[in-house]
């Protein structure tokens, strides 16, 4: 079916191929697309500390019902990066196994609960006729992402209190040589 085709094109993020989900649940049959995504899909959507990413992707879409959707992302990247701290190169990897629900953005109004099972997904109203998978995608990994990229974990500069405090000490330092040397007293 050309119609839900997908091919991760080397243009960026924004530039995936947009899946017909009608077609799909007309099929009733679980879709699957297995690929890497190129590098250039990742660029200018990362922190300015990432270098680099190699990445692999595979996601399975399943009719669930009316306007419903699941769809299950496996996402191993390589993350070459510069530590926030010490600027070193430093590589990481991160590997990801997480289902999503997709609903009609007509169905954003209802209450979930009646769509929900036990298990809790994470959830995107979408367009079902022209359904761009980038967004899934880019919010997982950056979700995977660390919030400080450090090279080891003992990469970090002083905390604040001993920055305080070697502060204060010089700044005593400093008042207890004016005050030897004649200088203004406080």
């Amino acid at each position: 079916m050309a119609g839900i085709d997908i091919s991760l094109r080397e243009c960026g993020v924004s530039d995936m191929e947009l899946l017909n989900l009608v077609d799909i649940f007309k099929s009733q049959k679980l879709y699957t697309v297995e690929e890497d995504i190129p590098k250039s899909f990742w660029q200018g959507a990362l922190d300015e500390n990432v270098e680099d990413v190699k990445s692999h992707l595979k996601i399975t879409i399943v009719p669930k019902g009316y306007m419903r959707y699941e769809l299950s992302l496996k996402l191993e990247a390589t993350v070459r990066a510069f530590c926030s701290v010490c600027l070193k190169d430093f590589e990481f990897d991160i590997s990801l196994d997480e289902v999503f629900e997709l609903l009609d953005k007509s169905l954003e109004t209802y209450s979930k609960s009646h769509m929900l099972k036990e298990e809790e997904f994470y959830t995107y109203y979408i367009n079902q006729e022209e359904f761009d998978p980038s967004e899934i995608v880019l919010d997982a990994l950056v979700g995977a992402m660390p919030i400080k990229l450090l090279c080891e974990e003992s990469c970090s500069l002083p905390s604040k209190v001993e920055q305080g405090n070697k502060s204060f000490a010089i700044l005593k330092e400093l008042l207890t040589k004016e005050e030897k040397n004649g200088g203004t007293k406080t």
